[in-house]
């Protein structure tokens, strides 16, 4: 092989070139440089993959060799040299950078006023105040996540965004509500606008089926004297009472617990020498847990973790010789006897559940307190406390099936219908009651559509009317009733919305099954509301705008 440069001679077999690659780069690297801008320049397709060769080798040489390469063949007939050409490979040209590249896009308007309204929930969800957006580590956050990102002032903010927000999310609410047939409504005691104009200002007024409160007696009496609508008593409220009673016959040994976790929380050294001791027994280190007057479930976790570290506590106490009452042996297993028991209790949810699980969740409550009862090896603490807990639910839950809207919801649940009844007397009851209901709107045809006297007169059509459409009701009632049982944790919702065609019942479901069981969600709005007035100065319209999300 000849190199077309300095005519130089090189061996090429096995059909490599690398001795020609190492003398190119070596003596001539001008010329290799030409070679390969020109390649870099002739982009074109065709030049790209054209390939004129007669040899018989898989691979040929580079393009940048390929036009400064002559092969002779040396044969008994001398024959005319051939010029082998590879592949072009077009090679990325390298730009210099445009000072365009270093300057910052403006955002697209579009994700600049998603991000404003997602920064808006963030405010209103997380009780932030509108100022945050001019601390110096938010503004430094912000730019690090997105420097195209502008963020609006406080100002803009509160008149501009957050109003335009609440109008898109209050309408798209009206929309809903519009389209509703029954609404339940949970209240409150509240200083603030009367519940009659909350209820014209939503246009729910002829739409309420129940109002669910606690039993405090002044707000019960204007539901029923003055608003004239049905009221149904929070459960969870009555669930609280119920175990604040019971715990009156253990407050000694509770106040005991209480004294020793108070002091642990008082004393920095006490817990410094706890946390050790739980690292020393090779155990997690937690803290103990205070409980609240007001809330059952807060002495449940204090009881709990009380358990959980109760010979590290022991240990500790030792240790530091303080002067606190003890709990004897037998009142020393009470804590978690009591937690287990309590448990049960704590399981009952308490956001959103539909009232049709009342009935169910009391009569196992009930259940589990009587087996507690008659189990022989309870300790006297905690027998005094399931005999107080099985009074107070007698007390207060002992007729819970006969309230009308419950056990209608009950029975409506395809998940429970007649099955959740422990009283049969009040089970038939409430089938009756739904079939006259779901017979009231009947669109049954009469018989006075089917008869074939056309001079009949209405009077005496009327009697058979409505004895069809009692009828109807009744077969329709038998064979929902025979239909099989939903899981537990399937939803009652959608087996109706699939089944709404075949029954009339549907149209009564509406008015039970959007019943809630407590109001502990509308307290927590209140809660937020009193949040948010007490930790900044607002107007009026701005609370009412940050409560919304």
């Amino acid at each position: 092989m000849h190199h077309t440069v300095c005519t130089k001679s090189f061996s090429t077999k096995g059909g490599s070139t690398s001795n020609l690659r190492r003398h190119l780069k070596s003596s001539h690297p001008t010329v290799l440089l030409a070679q390969v801008r020109t390649e870099t320049e002739d982009d074109s397709p065709a030049a790209a993959g054209a390939v004129s060769t007669t040899s018989t080798s898989s691979a040929g040489p580079s393009t940048a060799l390929a036009g400064m390469l002559t092969t002779s063949t040396t044969s008994s007939t001398p024959e005319a040299p051939t010029t082998i050409q590879g592949p072009v490979r077009p090679r990325r040209s390298q730009q210099q950078t445009s000072m365009s590249s270093f300057v910052t896009r403006p955002m697209d308007p579009l994700r600049q006023s998603k991000l404003d309204e997602a920064l808006v929930r963030m405010i209103a969800c997380d009780f932030q105040p509108f100022s945050i957006v001019e601390d110096k580590g938010f503004k430094e956050y912000s730019h690090l996540l997105d420097p195209s990102y502008s963020l609006p002032s406080r100002k803009t903010l509160s008149k501009t965004v957050m109003p335009r927000l609440y109008d898109k999310l209050r309408g798209d609410i009206m929309d809903k509500i519009k389209s509703a047939s029954a609404v339940c409504l949970t209240t409150n005691c509240w200083t603030s606008l009367t519940l009659t104009s909350v209820t014209n200002e939503w246009g729910v007024g002829d739409k309420i089926v129940a109002c669910v409160t606690d039993n405090a007696s002044n707000i019960v009496s204007a539901l029923k004297d003055h608003l004239h609508w049905d009221h149904i008593p929070c459960f969870a409220h009555m669930l609280n009472l119920i175990v604040k009673a019971a715990l009156k016959e253990v407050q000694a040994i509770l106040q005991t617990v209480k004294t020793i976790v108070e002091y642990f929380h008082r004393s920095t050294v006490a817990s410094d020498k706890l946390k050790a001791t739980q690292k020393q027994m090779g155990q997690e280190t937690l803290r103990l847990k205070q409980d609240v007057a007001t809330r059952w479930n807060s002495t449940y976790y204090m009881l709990k973790r009380f358990s959980e570290i109760k010979d590290p506590i022991i240990s500790t106490l030792a240790l530091t010789n303080a002067s606190l009452p003890t709990l004897s042996p037998e009142n020393g297993k009470f804590p978690e006897k009591f937690w287990t028991l309590l448990s049960h209790l704590r399981r009952s949810p308490l956001k959103f559940v539909t009232a049709s699980k009342v009935i169910l969740m009391t009569r196992g409550f009930q259940r589990i307190v009587t087996r507690y009862q008659r189990n022989p090896s309870s300790s006297v603490p905690v027998k005094k406390i399931v005999d107080s807990l099985m009074l107070e639910m007698t007390k207060r839950f002992g007729k819970v099936e006969h309230i009308e809207k419950l056990a209608d919801d009950t029975c409506l649940d395809p998940r429970f219908k007649k099955q959740a009844f422990v009283n049969q007397q009040a089970a038939e009851e409430t089938v009756k009651r739904v079939t006259a209901a779901a017979a009231a709107i009947n669109p049954a045809q009469s018989e006075e559509e089917n008869t074939s006297d056309p001079g009949a007169t209405a009077t005496s059509l009327r009697p058979s009317a409505s004895t069809s459409k009692t009828s109807d009701a009744m077969m329709e009632m038998r064979a929902y009733l025979a239909e099989p049982l939903l899981s537990r944790t399937s939803d009652p919702l959608a087996w109706w919305r699939s089944c709404s065609p075949v029954y009339t019942l549907s149209e009564v479901m509406k008015a039970r099954l959007c019943i809630v069981a407590t109001s502990v969600p509308s307290e927590r709005i209140f809660s937020k509301t009193g949040q948010i007035i007490s930790e900044r100065r607002l107007s009026p319209s701005k609370v009412r705008e940050l409560v919304f999300f």
